[in-house]
């Protein structure tokens, strides 16, 4: 069964707690924001509570989904992942023009991040817009390790604003993502509510459609 995990009011945080709790009832955490063009992101493994259930998610510093980054285009920044796991790990940066080092997909533009070491990433701006980054190894993203980037124009904004916020929309499953897949490749009928009801579309075709 799948579930919504929207990003900024349906999520809360558990302050000051080795397991990280997320309620999707209550509204009294925001997703962090982090600003600027140095970024330390910390790779890790921790149980989460989604709607009354827990599971495994793949955390970015504690949060989930991951922080917000807002950058400035034209500048250059430097993103440290910081791998604490016990396997490989990556992020691609979705939609933004990058050397092809830089691109975050292990096998085709890199080796990926070993576990428990850090990788560094440096580029340049060449865009102004909203964005993404997610994992690209094995189901850490369907896990939770994904969110927004904001890049803001370095000149002025066309439609000035006093304030903007990102929300990040995902599917959440409590299933192990390894299993899901399984059972999605045996049965074409799991998960899946909206099959067709072939006697009831038999009997709207006339004969002469036949």
């Amino acid at each position: 069964m799948l579930s919504t995990l929207p990003s900024i009011a349906n999520s809360a945080l558990g302050k000051g707690q080795q397991n990280v709790a997320i309620n999707s009832d209550k509204a009294d955490h925001i997703v962090p924001i982090l600003t600027g063009n140095e970024f330390d992101l910390y790779v890790s493994k921790k149980p989460v509570t989604v709607n009354g259930k827990s599971s495994m998610a793949t955390l970015i510093n504690d949060s989930l989904p991951a922080p917000t980054l807002k950058m400035r285009e034209g500048d250059t920044v430097t993103i440290r992942v910081h791998n604490q796991m016990n396997e490989s790990t990556s992020i691609h940066w979705h939609g933004l023009l990058v050397p092809f080092e830089m691109d975050g997909v292990p096998g085709i533009s890199f080796d990926g991040i070993p576990a428990n070491s850090t990788f560094t990433y440096k580029f340049k701006l060449k865009q102004s817009g909203t964005y993404w980054y997610h994992s690209h190894s094995g189901f850490q993203e369907q896990t939770g390790m994904l969110g927004a980037i904001v890049i803001e124009p370095k000149g002025r904004e066309r439609h000035p604003i006093e304030e903007d916020h990102v929300i990040v929309l995902s599917d959440w499953t409590h299933r192990d993502p390894h299993n899901l897949l399984k059972l999605l490749k045996q049965r074409a009928d799991f998960d899946n509510y909206h099959l067709p009801d072939f006697k009831k579309n038999y009997c709207l075709i006339s004969p002469q459609q036949i």
